[in-house]
């Protein structure tokens, strides 16, 4: 980053202010900004590259990457810090990013990963009395790891392969501008030991991204694609994975799979089964599960609908929705309503496959025990079921 050239090319985000956003991929191990905002990357010793998420990636063993001062000003605001490593395992803490002119300055921001705890620390400091730590688990079946730091106002947010570890706030905005450049596996402190892995998908942003901006960065890698899944007794499911760089894949148990060891085996199981997909890279593992219900119909219970008694619309991903679990059951779906406590209407569902979020015409709606009717037709012959739910928050 240099110092007084990106006054011009990436100032604080005013008002009418254009955002801009700095990308490196590396891809032909090149250390230029997509778009040439800022000056290249400056490397301590000529660049090495391997296999990485799009294309390639830069080796770290050894090397040290400078991003030069000329955004400093970036950090005097607000802003968005990302980049994905895959790292050699190792014992102690591993250093990743720092922007300070020696160990433990004032005003200075750092990030490593420890090891024994499998844990991503961010330490951010301006004087002597503002310092903020941010501390999110590392995903431990991924070998590929994307941070994304991002700071708006007074609120600090660490995301980890896209999900948010861990949110600070505080009643000041840190001003991390302190004239250094930002360093990837170059600290200053000796109590921490220099990464070895890869480093791609470098981005600095002027703003600060929303969580649907910070999962568009993301990058699959080593993961199966393919969600839990039903199918019913007799058919087959393609089972889709990604993992570009791995020597090997295998897939266990090698039951009803076409192929064991490709990415995309087609499975026709005759009963419930979880598969695990084992990724080999060049120093790392990577597993991934799926589970496949399967459903015999013939054997259904058309009168016993699976609902559960209460869900947490929270934004988590778990039990975010009342919805019926079994609606392959249900052939014709005649309403699906939800009701207030007086029997009012409030929700009409006309898909056996949807579900309630806990709203009304987009407002959230208080804790508290919601009544439901259904009726429908299932094989046939038509069923009506009716009871209650408690919405947690």
């Amino acid at each position: 980053m240099k110092v007084c050239l990106l006054i011009l090319l990436l100032p604080l985000v005013l008002p009418g202010q254009e955002r801009q956003k700095l990308v490196f991929r590396f891809d032909q191990c090149a250390l230029d900004e997509e778009n040439q905002f800022v000056s290249p990357l400056v490397l301590a010793s000529a660049g090495l590259c391997d296999c990485g998420l799009e294309s390639d990636a830069l080796r770290l063993d050894q090397q040290s990457v400078s991003l030069s001062a000329e955004v400093d000003t970036t950090f005097y605001g607000n802003f968005s810090l990302g980049f994905s490593v895959l790292l050699e395992s190792g014992p102690g803490t591993t250093d990743l990013v720092s922007k300070m002119s020696f160990c433990n300055a004032d005003t200075s921001m750092n990030i490593v990963y420890q090891s024994d705890d499998s844990i991503f620390v961010c330490t951010f400091q301006q004087g002597f009395d503002k310092i903020v730590q941010l501390v999110g688990k590392a995903d431990v079946q991924s070998c590929w790891q994307q941070l994304v730091i991002v700071r708006s106002d007074g609120k600090l947010r660490l995301f980890v392969n896209g999900r948010l570890r861990d949110e600070r706030n505080t009643s000041y905005i840190l001003r991390l501008n302190n004239r250094q450049p930002l360093r990837f596996n170059a600290s200053p402190c000796p109590s921490v030991v220099r990464a070895k892995g890869l480093l791609d998908q470098v981005f600095l942003a002027n703003y600060p991204m929303n969580i649907t901006e910070v999962a568009s960065e993301l990058i699959l890698q080593d993961q199966i694609l393919t969600p839990d899944t039903l199918i019913f007794l007799g058919a087959s499911v393609s089972l889709r994975a990604v993992s570009d760089c791995a020597t090997r894949v295998q897939w266990t148990p090698l039951s009803y799979l076409t192929s064991a060891d490709i990415l995309q085996p087609t499975a026709t199981p005759p009963s419930e089964i979880q598969y695990v997909l084992s990724m080999q890279n060049a120093f790392c593992r990577a597993t991934d599960t799926v589970l496949i219900r399967v459903v015999d119909t013939s054997q259904s219970d058309c009168s016993k609908l699976h609902l559960p008694t209460a869900f947490t619309p929270n934004g988590d991903e778990v039990n975010d929705q009342f919805f019926i679990s079994n609606n392959y059951l249900v052939e014709r779906l005649h309403y699906f309503d939800i009701l207030d406590r007086n029997g009012g209407l409030m929700v009409r569902i006309t898909d056996p496959k949807a579900g309630w979020d806990g709203s009304l015409q987009g407002t959230l709606l208080n804790p508290g025990s919601y009544l439901y009717r259904i009726a429908y037709t299932c094989k046939g012959r038509d069923y009506k079921t009716k009871g209650s739910v408690f919405l947690l928050r």
